[in-house]
């Protein structure tokens, strides 16, 4: 049985450091995505690893993908701390143009950080509207504290977070803060590979909370495409892990 794939985890465009031979262009990514047999990516900007100008990066990113289908935009968290309202009706209004569905709170692989703190003292305006548009934020986990995790999740209880790049020995803290925060999803896929493959995540919480992220162009996601489709848990679940999980939270968004 063959299955549609939604990737929740995909960059695009130009950074200042890269491998000449890892894909950047509209072309060029989507090209991989055929490769691996992947329908649609919620990407985000590549540009945002060296940059801290996230309004820019994001600009950026709906100039490169000009309304391709197969390519959803998530922004990247623009806090202007000279500006009142932080840049957040203006960072909304574009995204709401843009179609955009989620939005980074911290950027994958990035050397400058976008915010110092998930607490309600800097971050509550946004994920406030966050919340109330049922907009999924998407989190890199990898160097993060899960105590900083769980800090977000309570603070923001209805907010939609998707946690990107748990490390493999993550279980010992994501299997209690999943069972304490309904709200929280997991990228399966470029660094997380939960023991037992996906059965025992599966086993534990369901299939409704794991989201399948490739980590491109930075990782193949061939490996995983093959753990979750060899893996003994029922196609209503792959099918779910693979898109539909994805595809409901984006559906739900209201801008």
């Amino acid at each position: 049985m063959s299955f549609k794939i939604f990737d929740s985890f995909c960059g695009i465009g130009r950074w200042a450091k890269r491998d000449i031979i890892t894909p950047s262009t509209v072309d060029e990514v989507v090209a991989q995505l055929d490769r691996f047999g992947i329908s649609r990516a919620l990407v985000y900007s590549n540009r945002i690893r060296q940059l801290s100008q996230a309004d820019e990066c994001n600009q950026t990113l709906v100039e490169m993908i000009n309304n391709n289908e197969r390519l959803i935009p998530a922004f990247s968290l623009a806090l202007n701390p000279y500006e009142a309202d932080n840049g957040v009706d203006s960072c909304f209004g574009l995204m709401r143009d843009a179609k955009a569905r989620a939005l980074w709170i911290n950027s994958p692989f990035a050397s400058k950080k976008l915010t110092h703190s998930l607490r309600r003292w800097q971050l509550g305006e946004w994920l406030d509207r966050c919340s109330k548009a049922k907009l999924p934020v998407l989190l890199y986990a990898e160097g993060l504290p899960p105590d900083n995790i769980d800090t977000l999740c309570r603070e923001f209880p209805d907010l939609k977070v998707i946690l990107t790049s748990v490390m493999y020995s993550g279980d010992s803290f994501l299997y209690p803060l999943l069972r304490a925060h309904p709200n929280l999803y997991v990228s399966l896929g470029h660094m997380y590979i939960p023991a037992g493959n996906p059965e025992l995540f599966v086993r534990h919480h369901g299939y409704k909370r794991l989201i399948f992220g490739s980590g491109l162009p930075d990782f193949s996601p061939g490996g995983m495409i093959t753990h979750v489709m060899y893996a003994d848990i029922s196609d209503t679940a792959k099918s779910a892990i693979f898109s539909d999980n994805l595809a409901t939270l984006l559906n739900e968004v209201e801008l």
